[in-house]
């Protein structure tokens, strides 16, 4: 007999390696907003391996506190670099997640699942360049709501679940870092993993990984019909 509280009613994606191949290109820009001296390659080689996948304002103010010069400044001067660094990397991103190739088989995924259930978008980027983005690349019209990140992952997939007054387990979510799979962990819901080729998903205990998006509609229908069974 099928239990509706459990049939598949939302799909959750992350944006970065799961539906655009940005995150060579969100990781770069770091380097490019800083200057290339090997001190400062440096700085930011090791930020990047203790936070990531933090988002950019947590990035960023990290290296420059660890800038020799940036040292010494005062309170509201440090406010102000650090907007600016921001200001600086979103636009370094800007242009090229907007025109980098999508994850294979990501739009046609998406505009299958949307005739069929509720689409959110749950990423690190803040918000407007989000919307913006989405805007460039013709993707804003799947799309139920955007979060972006204001709010933690887990944060914004309890909103989701509660907006949509469905259970946990009427939810899945696809995405391709250990943020994506811990807050599916914690809030109770499905996973589906793009593998990214490090490994961390796989350690995380993700069940289904995929190499793209070819089959993505085709594991949602599945894990969908496992539920109703």
């Amino acid at each position: 007999m099928c239990d509706s509280t459990t049939v598949i009613r939302v799909v959750v994606f992350d944006f970065d390696g799961v539906i655009v191949d940005s995150n060579d290109i969100k990781r770069s820009a770091y380097f490019k907003l800083f200057s290339l001296d090997f001190h400062s390659r440096q700085i930011v080689e090791d930020v990047l391996k203790t936070l990531e996948p933090a988002p950019r304002s947590v990035i960023i103010g990290a290296i420059l506190n660890r800038l020799e010069a940036f040292k010494y400044k005062g309170d509201k001067e440090i406010h102000s670099i650090k907007v600016e660094y921001e200001k600086r990397y979103g636009e370094i991103c800007l242009n090229g997640v907007s025109l980098c190739p999508e994850i294979k088989g990501a739009t046609e995924s998406l505009k299958m699942l949307s005739v069929e259930y509720e689409l959110y978008l749950n990423s690190l980027t803040p918000l407007e360049p989000l919307k913006l983005v989405l805007r460039n690349r013709g993707l804003t019209s799947y799309f139920k709501d955007v979060f972006g990140s204001n709010k933690s992952k887990i944060e914004n997939l309890k909103h989701i679940i509660a907006v949509e007054n469905i259970t946990p387990r009427q939810v899945v979510v696809v995405g391709d870092g250990v943020l994506d799979v811990e807050s599916a962990s914690a809030c109770g819901t499905h996973f589906i993993g793009i593998e990214n080729g490090n490994g961390v998903l796989r350690d995380k205990g993700a069940v289904v990984l995929l190499p793209d998006c070819d089959l993505l509609v085709h594991h949602i229908k599945k894990i969908s019909k496992q539920d109703k069974s």
